[in-house]
């Protein structure tokens, strides 16, 4: 099979084309996708379905919910008009819909969770751009090392689903979310530092049964060596600088893209240690 045209000719589109040409792609996904959610049964049934996922989706974005007119029915036009008008030609919106989106389908158990997420893979693949993002189970990640990305945000994404970790997977994918936008705003870097402080601090919580900050117990359950208890209190003292103002006539100094990253990774490394060894318990009961 020949190289795609605009690498045979060495071209490549700049990055918000290519993102606008994503957003399309998964349109045409899901007007196929919805559709045979739609045409699986009777026409009333059909509508019925159609009806609770825009209800589901637009509750669980937290938006308020406008039926169709008296004279319209609910069809996977309905949803798709919605779905155009949500997404506003916005990238990082759409990648924000198609979680939620999938996440109504599986509690619903509809089948196009498959399809949606092969069409989402296929969408990513066909990209002329690399557009610096993951997809794995219904969540997307920024792009990072391969190995790091595994370990450090895919490892504990699977581990915080366990509800008793809610508090603590909320901020810490809405701190990789931040991270896809810090890549062009500066300020957004900072939002990635306290979204994974506030996890990390959330984590605390959880672990020690206490509703303090990071520092005392935490450190002591962990039992970490005097280097890894140094390293944690200066990613504290780091995470601390940014949930507070600057003062009077300061300037804010915000992290590089690097150094944002490196937060990311180091939340990721404190997760694992203060998670891997009850998995390890977990396993040895088991086995």
């Amino acid at each position: 099979m020949p190289e795609p045209f605009y690498r045979r000719f060495k071209f490549e589109l700049p990055t918000e084309k290519t993102q606008e040409r994503f957003i399309n792609r998964i349109a045409n996904i899901l007007r196929n996708v919805v559709r045979n959610i739609e045409y699986s049964g009777d026409f009333r049934s059909g509508e019925r379905r159609i009806e609770h996922i825009l209800e589901a989706f637009m509750h669980l974005l937290g938006e308020q919910y406008s039926p169709p007119g008296s004279n319209s029915y609910y069809s996977h036009e309905t949803f798709m008009r919605f779905w155009d008008k949500s997404v506003g030609g916005k990238f990082l919106r759409c990648l924000e819909l198609i979680e939620n989106l999938r996440k109504v389908l599986g509690m619903a158990r509809y089948s196009g969770v498959k399809e949606l997420d092969a069409g989402v893979h296929s969408a990513l693949g066909m990209s002329e751009v690399d557009l610096g993002v993951d997809y794995k189970d219904g969540t997307f990640t920024p792009k990072g090392a391969a190995l790091l990305d595994e370990a450090l945000v895919s490892d504990p994404l699977r581990w915080l689903t366990d509800p008793k970790y809610g508090s603590v997977l909320t901020p810490f994918k809405k701190g990789l979310t931040a991270l896809l936008e810090s890549q062009t705003k500066e300020e957004g870097r900072g939002d990635v530092i306290r979204d994974m402080y506030e996890a990390l601090e959330a984590l605390a919580k959880v672990v020690t049964g206490h509703d303090r900050d990071l520092s005392g117990k935490f450190i002591s359950m962990l039992q970490l060596s005097p280097g890894y208890t140094k390293l944690l209190g200066q990613y504290i003292d780091f995470g601390c600088d940014f949930r507070h103002a600057v003062s009077a006539g300061e300037v804010r100094k915000w992290p590089s893209v690097r150094e944002t990253e490196g937060f990311v990774y180091l939340t990721g490394s404190f997760i694992r240690l203060a998670i891997l060894p009850s998995k390890r318990e977990e396993k040895k009961l088991t086995s």
